[in-house]
């Protein structure tokens, strides 16, 4: 896990060549549609200075409301979305319910923490790796279990790209936690049929449980 100013390193490159290559693909399209600065912006709330310090990779950066509107003008849809990227700054609350699980588990036990999933440009992780002999478990800690269904989806893509065996679901032991398993039902009664009472022993042992589960902590 990466310290908050290591972090903030890393976005502040990302941003620099995003707003960069944004900047290049802008100007190209405005010449290529035979544009001037001023016909491209005329209408929007967007100067013509501050149209060329986009294309020139300036500050001030475009915000995303803006850079949407002279996509469009330009023929072109700006899409922004969310995607795991590795790294990220984790609240007390997880790192105390990761903290109480390995202490449940045992420092006997083999395990790697934020294990990056391998291949070639794949940043996902998993919150920590279990070595149990032969096998490996994948943990994920939420402090708060809100999609159920996009969580399992999620950390079943991990377990297939990174070869792991076990899924285990470590829970923030509260009273909302609880309330959202049980609602989910079925659903991760099949997905995550064991509970801490068959997981914990054979954790502690360093033995595979045998399945996939879920533990409150």
């Amino acid at each position: 896990m990466g310290s908050r100013d290591q972090l903030i390193a890393i976005a502040r490159g990302r941003a620099a060549r995003i707003t960069r290559e944004f900047g290049e693909d802008l100007r190209e399209l405005r010449l290529t549609r035979g544009l001037s600065r001023r016909a491209l912006v005329e209408g929007l709330p967007i100067s013509v200075s501050k149209l060329a310090r986009w294309e020139d990779g300036r500050p001030p950066y475009p915000d995303l409301y803006e850079a949407v509107l002279v996509a469009r003008l330009l023929g072109q849809d700006l899409g922004a979305r969310l995607y795991p990227a590795g790294d990220a700054l984790r609240d007390t609350s997880h790192l105390q319910v990761e903290r109480r699980f390995l202490a449940l588990v045992g420092a006997h036990v083999p395990r790697k923490l934020e294990a990056v999933i391998p291949g070639p440009g794949d940043l996902r992780a998993w919150d920590v790796l279990l070595v149990l002999g032969s096998v490996r478990a994948g943990v994920a800690v939420e402090t708060r279990l809100r999609d159920v269904q996009a969580l399992l989806r999620r950390e079943h893509a991990k377990m297939r790209d990174s070869g792991v065996q076990r899924l285990l679901l470590v829970l923030l032991n509260s009273s909302t936690n609880r309330r959202a398993v049980r609602e989910a039902g079925e659903v991760l009664r099949t997905a995550l049929p064991l509970d801490g009472r068959t997981i914990l022993p054979a954790l502690r042992g360093g033995r595979d449980p045998g399945g996939n589960g879920i533990l409150f902590v």
